[in-house]
């Protein structure tokens, strides 16, 4: 992690710490994964304002890892489909845009979740994008980390009501890698600019379209 707080910010961080304790040391794994993908990209974010390099890894590992519902490879299987694909597309939505933004900031500090599992994000992304588009898409029932929940069936609540989540991660694998997102691209011509939608904020178009591939 590179980056410094300014001296009167670093004054309070002890209390601070103290204040995020339960964020820091906790994760959720039986939970629905959106839940692991809000404190993932909590944690990452307090590893860098704070500089603390161990709290940072402890994000990074727990994502790579299979020890809950929130880790790449537990949120989304071999072909997109999310853990929550079967509960509602605003949760599932809710979950990709929470691992999109842990994405990126482990990208500028050097670490690239977005590639890991042969860039098993951009599978969800372009998933939910193309089923909330209208189209339809595979499905495979889906029971949850120690078998806490299941989804027989894919979940039309919610579905074609697009949150502000997709202009980070198109500009990542279109822009930088060179890789075709084709629904996600429709979803964004759709929903462009991005405005304000609940849990994340409204500056996606703002801050990613059409910036340098860097």
């Amino acid at each position: 992690a590179h980056f410094q707080a300014e001296d009167g910010i670093r004054d309070n961080i002890p209390s601070l710490v103290g204040s995020e304790m339960c964020i820091r040391d906790s994760f959720y794994p039986t939970a629905n994964g959106n839940w692991d993908a809000a404190m993932i990209q909590t944690m990452l974010a307090m590893g860098v304002f704070l500089d603390d390099r161990a709290m940072f890894q402890r994000a990074v590992d727990y994502t790579l890892s299979d020890k809950g519902n929130g880790a790449i490879g537990k949120y989304f299987n071999e072909f997109g489909e999310c853990q929550e694909s079967g509960r509602d597309q605003a949760h599932t939505q809710m979950g990709l845009g929470y691992l999109g933004c842990a994405a990126e900031i482990a990208w500028k500090q050097g670490v690239d979740l977005y590639g890991a599992l042969d860039n098993r994000l951009a599978l969800g992304f372009e998933y939910t994008a193309k089923y909330n588009l209208g189209h339809e898409v595979p499905y495979e029932p889906y029971r949850s980390h120690e078998g806490r929940y299941y989804y027989p069936k894919i979940s039309d609540d919610s579905r074609g009501r697009f949150s502000s989540i997709y202009e980070r991660v198109y500009h990542h694998y279109h822009d930088r890698m060179g890789l075709e997102m084709p629904f996600t691209a429709q979803v964004i011509e759709k929903n462009r600019p991005e405005r304000w939608r609940s849990s994340h904020a409204s500056w996606g178009t703002l801050m990613h379209a059409g910036q340098p591939a860097n």
